[in-house]
């Protein structure tokens, strides 16, 4: 996660530093469950929009992109590497719907889930 961004690019006291790096972490971990706004505050102890103007200083990124970001990855390489039925793959990376799942997909990448399985892309 070092490569997402170095702490010389900001001005950011170190307990804000620390929330942003166990956020990451947290986003890395639990992409696949529910993860909202109000969950973050609580789990950090911190408000969300504070939190997510200081996450897009430091990854040039909202948390909420990041963490489709994430899934998206995690999607792209379960399409590649299982035969998992495309509502498996929307479960497992924290979509509870498959068809808001291949919207998604097929906005993020230009490809729908099962034209991306079959390409091999």
């Amino acid at each position: 996660m070092d490569s997402v961004f170095s702490r010389s690019q900001m001005d950011i006291s170190s307990p804000v530093y620390e929330k942003t790096d166990q956020l990451l972490n947290y986003l890395h971990t639990y992409y696949h469950t529910k993860i909202s706004g109000s969950g973050i505050e609580e789990q950090f102890s911190m408000n969300f929009d504070y939190l997510n103007r200081i996450f897009k200083k430091r990854t040039q990124s909202t948390i909420f992109a990041y963490l489709n970001n994430i899934r998206m990855e995690q999607a792209k390489q379960l399409l590649l590497t299982t035969h998992l039925p495309i509502h498996e793959i929307a479960s497992r990376t924290g979509f509870s719907d498959e068809y808001y799942f291949s919207r998604a997909f097929k906005k993020a990448l230009s490809i729908s889930p099962a034209k991306f399985r079959k390409n091999r892309i």
